[in-house]
């Protein structure tokens, strides 16, 4: 007896719980609930941050900023060390652009021919691979110093 009882009990209980969770999961148009793998929509305060693009004359470019100045006319402003990577703030000696670049080590310039090879705490270090007169690869190292 004491196990119909109980039996009986658990059923109802049961039955009880599934009312309350289909009067919680009966939606009436679930189309109109938030895509969960979208971000939310921003209110009328906020605004959102526009990432400039690389699109110049109606072409998009990969090309590097400060790509077209000669290793000989950068100057370097800062260096700024990260726990991840390093990177140094140059600028162009006596150029029209106030405009300074940021390059990291291991970053090519000057049409792919110059490698930044490491940052040091106050020059960089950069390395080109020429070809001698005997046809062989040779290295030349060049150091800026940062700008007092």
């Amino acid at each position: 007896m004491k196990i119909l009882i109980l039996l009986l009990f658990v059923s109802i209980t049961s039955f009880s719980q599934t009312e309350v969770f289909e009067e919680i999961l009966n939606l009436e148009n679930p189309y109109d609930l938030r895509d969960p793998f979208k971000s939310p929509e921003l209110g009328d305060g906020e605004s959102k941050v526009k990432k400039k693009s690389r699109f110049e004359g109606g072409v998009f470019t990969n090309e590097i900023p400060g790509n077209h100045i000669p290793l000989e006319k950068l100057v370097v402003h800062a260096i700024v060390y990260s726990k991840t990577n390093k990177k140094a703030l140059v600028k162009e000696k006596g150029g029209r652009s106030k405009r300074m670049f940021v390059l990291r080590e291991g970053m090519k310039i000057k049409r792919q021919d110059i490698v930044l090879k490491q940052i040091l705490p106050k020059a960089l270090l950069f390395v080109e691979e020429i070809t001698n007169v005997y046809g062989q690869p040779e290295y030349v190292e060049s150091v800026i110093p940062i700008l007092q």
